[in-house]
Parts: C-alpha cells; sequence; structure tokens
C-alpha cells in the first residue's frame, strides 16, 4: 500500500503549489503553512517531508488545537517520571521523537501564550526546554544534536498571534 500524497491538478495555484514544495524540500529552513481548516496545510507537510533529504526520519504530527493544553507540554516536549501525579515514567516528546526528521504543529494559534513562548524557544534555537522535558532535570536543556525540521501550520490570525507570520 502507498501512503504518499500527491497534489492533483493543473491551475496555476497548484503548479506555483508544485514549485514552492520543491524549493522547501531542499531546504532545512523552517516552514509556516497557513490556510483554513481541510485545504490541505498537512498534505504540503507531508509533501515537502517526501521529497526532503529527512524522508528516511520519522514524520511526526500534532494538533495543537485537538490536546488539551495541560496535556499539550508533555506531548510535545515529554516528561520524566515523577514531574507530575500521574508520570510514572519517563516520556520523550513528539519533538525528541521526531528526532532528525520532520515535525508538523497544526494550529499552533490554539496553544497558551506560555506553550507559544516554548515553542518560539525550539522553533529559533531547536533546544528543547520544558519543565517536564525528558533527560534533563529541572533548570537544565536538552539541546537535540539532529533537530527535528519544524512545520507550523494554522489560521492567518492564530499564527500572527504567535508572531511567526
Amino acid at each position: 500500500m502507498n501512503d504518499r500524497v500527491c497534489l492533483v491538478g493543473t491551475s496555476v495555484s497548484i503548479c506555483q503549489l508544485h514549485v514552492d514544495v520543491d524549493a522547501a524540500a531542499r531546504s532545512d529552513a523552517k516552514v509556516l503553512v497557513l490556510g483554513e481548516s481541510g485545504v490541505g496545510k498537512e498534505v504540503v507537510a507531508q509533501l515537502i517531508h517526501h521529497e526532503s533529504r529527512r524522508r528516511r526520519s520519522p514524520l511526526v504530527t500534532i494538533n495543537c488545537a485537538g490536546v488539551p493544553d495541560t496535556l499539550l507540554e508533555s506531548e510535545m516536549f515529554g516528561h520524566v517520571r515523577g514531574s507530575f501525579t500521574d508520570a510514572h515514567r519517563d516520556k520523550a516528546g513528539r519533538l525528541e521523537v521526531a528526532h532528525g526528521g520532520t515535525v508538523v504543529m497544526d494550529e499552533v494559534g490554539e496553544m497558551s501564550a506560555r506553550m507559544q513562548a516554548l515553542l518560539v524557544r525550539f522553533l529559533e534555537t531547536g533546544e528543547i526546554q520544558s519543565a517536564l522535558s525528558p533527560l534533563r532535570t529541572i533548570g537544565q536543556a536538552v539541546e537535540p544534536s539532529a533537530p527535528a525540521r519544524a512545520f507550523v501550520s494554522g489560521s492567518k490570525p492564530g499564527a500572527r498571534r504567535i508572531g511567526v507570520a
């Protein structure tokens, strides 16, 4: 079974999107994909990942609007055993799981200001800095040696709210 995605069409917009996907795939730059729900932001991220040099590494997605804010930090950054009541074991976050690959974060505008600040820190430096982060004690930061490439998506108002547009 082939679970690769593709763009179908010959319109000027689709042809330009192919050019943009090809250019982004050749780069390691972070990517901001804007658009309303259902327009294919995740499809574009998958296309870029599958055409990039990171295609053999993990592609990890997280819908930031679909995870309660109280769990989002642990989902993204991971946690160590004992860092909160139900943390019975260490758990790698999605940013760490995507190590060397691509992480797609959809609907980032729905995050709290605190989570947005942690995300901006990761986007700027590749540094995973969280009170719950695995492989560190509180107050230390972990810098992955081959950080994940980041794709951030959402609607224009949400992206502007966190200052990435």
